[in-house]
């Protein structure tokens, strides 16, 4: 009897941890694709940390492969424009590269676009700028884009700082944004010539909760997208301005 007893224990114990898990997140209503961009690659490794030790090519690689490992729990496809170090599509060059990423992501038509990058600033400001930042198309129609983007913002200030508002940039625009059909944001994840950023995002376990984060934000985008179709939408994040941002 006692062994019976114990299983019966053990076996109730497990079901039930798993039902708290189950609500520890959202899931999508629907089952979505999404594309994550790794920024950079090939040659071009972007911002690197002063000791070369860190690079954004290769950290942006990092959290889109923490994104893709976990998304399924989400039920959400993500398909990655890169899958390692090289340029994306066979591309050669940085601007091939750009063209490259649109040209998947148009392809494809996901229901979101998000492209993974570090930042950097100049060493007077090197303690001063810090954390999360997100940047969107200047196109007029990016009312969804602004939607994505806050929801994204709402997860990750849970985790570690968000600076400032939702950004695009004036005098260039960002192609992979204003290129591409569909809802897209571009995230700068930490200066990778600040410290404390550096000590955050080279830590897997947090690029894992940037990852749950990022996936939770686009179930609350897209789960909205659908109740706003059958009349019963409702925004449960805050909506964040929109201010130009000269930097990237």
């Amino acid at each position: 009897v006692l062994p019976i007893a114990a299983l019966v224990i053990f076996l109730f114990a497990f079901t039930y941890k798993n039902r708290n898990s189950d609500r520890e997140f959202e899931k999508a209503i629907r089952s979505m694709t999404v594309v994550v961009d790794a920024g950079h690659g090939g040659t071009d490794k972007g911002v690197v940390t002063k000791d070369g030790k860190y690079n954004e090519a290769a950290l942006s690689l990092a959290i889109a492969k923490k994104i893709q490992h976990l998304a399924p729990d989400y039920n959400i496809n993500v398909i990655l424009t890169r899958e390692n170090e090289n340029f994306p599509g066979g591309a050669t060059n940085r601007n091939d590269a750009l063209r490259k990423r649109v040209e998947i992501t148009n392809l494809i038509n996901p229901a979101a676009f998000i492209s993974i990058h570090m930042s950097g600033t100049s060493e007077t400001e090197q303690k001063i700028k810090s954390g999360f930042e997100s940047y969107i198309t200047k196109t007029t129609n990016n009312g969804p884009d602004l939607t994505l983007a806050s929801a994204i913002r709402k997860e990750l200030r849970d985790i570690y700082k968000v600076s400032g508002a939702v950004k695009y940039r004036e005098d260039k625009g960002i192609f992979v944004l204003d290129r591409s059909n569909t809802p897209s944001v571009l995230l700068e994840c930490g200066y990778l010539n600040n410290p404390e950023d550096v000590s955050f995002f080279s830590s897997d376990d947090n690029l894992e909760k940037v990852a749950k984060a990022i996936l939770g934000g686009l179930v609350k985008f897209t789960n909205n997208q659908i109740k706003k179709l059958n009349g019963s939408f409702e925004i449960p994040y805050d909506q964040d301005g929109i201010e130009v941002g000269r930097e990237l």
